[in-house]
């Protein structure tokens, strides 16, 4: 029966976890008066250190096919404006 429950558990646990993310965005920026980019790069950083062990631990190794320079300078400018 649980089974069946997985996925609604996981939908729940997401958006409880999103709603408290946007709830502490909130109080950090409105009550502490903390800048949106302040709260942005605390936020990356964080996000970083935390998954970057899993990274390392699940690495696979090196890429069987890697990307051509060109496609590299594509993908730094696409996300430069986003």
């Amino acid at each position: 029966m649980l089974e069946k429950q997985k996925p609604y558990i996981a939908v729940m646990f997401i958006q409880l976890s999103l709603a408290g993310l946007f709830l502490l965005a909130k109080l950090a920026i409105s009550d502490s008066g903390m800048k949106p980019s302040v709260f942005v790069a605390y936020r990356q950083a964080f996000a970083f250190f935390t998954l970057a062990p899993f990274a390392f631990i699940f690495n696979e190794g090196p890429a069987s096919t890697s990307l051509p320079w060109h496609a590299h300078l594509k993908i730094f400018i696409i996300s430069s404006y986003g």
